[in-house]
């Protein structure tokens, strides 16, 4: 059973690319999965002057940060799919896990459908190009132990 804390680099962005299954978005550099939950207000006048609120809608999003490479290997073209799924609003699969995770480790994975609302691809002058991709997460986040 694992214990202490992960390291960064142990976790993973994965998208599903048929019929290869889920594949490490190669060479992310960071990525963040937030889950939300919207607060309603529902203060009345017997609250005695304290806000209250009940939870409303769930909402999860993935931002990921990768270097940008030459994608003519099929197997790594995360910007090119990114595009077509932007430009012709097509739902993606991907999952949040821990990279190499042993049978036995307590860690999950997350799995969910998004759409990627935001792509981004800069380069500089003498640096590595790099795109940011961002995923709204379409319904629910499945929890996989």
């Amino acid at each position: 059973m694992a214990t202490g804390t992960l390291n960064g680099s142990d976790l993973v962005l994965k998208i599903s690319k048929n019929p290869l299954g889920y594949r490490d978005v190669a060479y992310a550099t960071s990525f963040t999965l937030d889950i939300e939950t919207d607060a309603v207000d529902r203060t009345h006048k017997d609250s005695g002057g304290w806000k209250e609120i009940f939870l409303g809608v769930k909402s999860w999003s993935i931002t990921c940060d990768a270097l940008y490479q030459n994608e003519a290997n099929p197997l790594f073209n995360y910007y090119i799919d990114a595009f077509a799924s932007v430009d012709n609003r097509i739902k993606v699969q991907c999952e949040f896990s821990v990279n190499n995770a042993q049978a036995g480790d307590d860690n999950v994975r997350y799995r969910g459908s998004a759409f990627v609302v935001s792509l981004n691809l800069k380069g500089e002058t003498e640096t590595g190009a790099e795109f940011q991709i961002f995923l709204a997460g379409d319904r629910y986040l499945n929890q996989i132990d």
